[in-house]
């Protein structure tokens, strides 16, 4: 084939044309990249930094907190948020009791995750819950510093189709996934749910007019006095003198005495109560640590935590789990 003059010289320089403009095409498209910033995430294990870069951040001094480089491939991510919340509530028992009811709820959370590469993590959040002008509070409301969150993962292939962890995290109850409405709803709550969770806090107890005695119960059968610190003394059920008997699973609850009322903890099942109040006909009293009444749990705080359940799996798009709806 015969040679044109110059055909070289014009190829070389259209292979040159074609390299500047895909060099500019990466240059333009590089920087984009860097400067994105990683989405916040409602759970924090769920952010990743691992291609952030701190020293083009938007977030000035603090986004070198976001990616301390240790390695190649290994990095420390320190992160926190302060969540503020303020409720109001006017007339909140149709105008009986108190007028209004207005209170702030605070969470304070501070975490670290740690990547030792791209299979090892390990992810570590303390939260400290605090309220502020709540009349009546409940379990959930205060906490002291705590771990929220602490975990391990270990992702085996590099293909992440599989990851094992190991730990504690939390999970979201509002689902935002049908992976998680699936998991919230086949969970038996029979296990799952505590008395802490479902009990009708004893600041919520009717108390007898003009007299300290309060009811265990919504027909009154069950009643008692509390002293100087909330300590239950003078229990009457079914107008004679009761007695208090520590909730186990050794307990012949049909046999126990019609004056006997069954008491737990914060953390005593779900279970525990429905047995309690299917073999005896009376709440589940809970006792703290001091010895002081915090709340019943009764048939109508065991259905509120049933319907709650089944609403979790009707969410999921189809009925209740067998497991979600057992009963003993």
């Amino acid at each position: 084939m015969p040679m044109v003059p110059g055909s070289n010289a014009g190829a070389r320089a259209g292979r040159a044309r074609r390299a500047r403009r895909i060099m500019a095409v990466l240059a333009a498209a590089m920087p984009a990249a860097a400067e994105a910033q990683p989405a916040f995430k409602l759970e924090r294990f769920d952010e990743s930094y691992a291609t952030y870069a701190p020293e083009i951040g938007a977030w000035g001094p603090y986004s070198r907190m976001k990616k301390f480089a240790i390695g190649a491939d290994s990095y420390v991510s320190l992160g926190g948020e302060l969540r503020e919340r303020a409720d109001t509530f006017d007339a909140p028992a149709f105008g009986i009791g108190n007028a209004r009811d207005t209170y702030d709820l605070q969470r304070i959370l501070l975490h670290a995750d740690l990547h030792m590469g791209p299979r090892s993590r390990v992810f570590v959040q303390l939260g400290q819950h605090s309220e502020f002008g709540k009349s009546q509070t409940n379990l959930t409301d205060r906490d002291g510093v705590e771990f929220q969150n602490a975990f391990v993962d270990f992702t085996p292939d590099m293909e992440r189709r599989l990851s094992i962890r190991a730990g504690r995290q939390d999970i979201i109850l509002n689902p935002v996934n049908d992976y998680v409405r699936q998991f919230v709803a086949s969970m038996n709550p029979l296990t799952v749910l505590k008395g802490g969770t479902l009990m009708r806090p004893a600041s919520d107890l009717a108390r007898e007019q003009g007299s300290s005695m309060i009811q265990l119960d919504r027909a009154g059968k069950c009643r008692c006095r509390l002293d100087a610190q909330g300590k239950p003394i003078d229990l009457i059920v079914n107008g004679k003198p009761g007695q208090f008997l520590p909730y186990s699973t050794d307990l012949v609850l049909d046999r126990l005495g019609d004056n006997i009322m069954v008491c737990g903890t914060p953390v005593t099942p779900m279970r525990a109560a429905v047995m309690v109040r299917q073999q005896t006909k009376r709440p589940l009293v809970l006792i703290g640590e001091s010895g002081e009444l915090i709340g019943v749990v009764g048939e109508h705080e065991l259905y509120r935590g049933m319907l709650r359940q089944t609403e979790y799996a009707r969410v999921s798009g189809g009925s209740p789990s067998p497991q979600a709806i057992e009963t003993p």
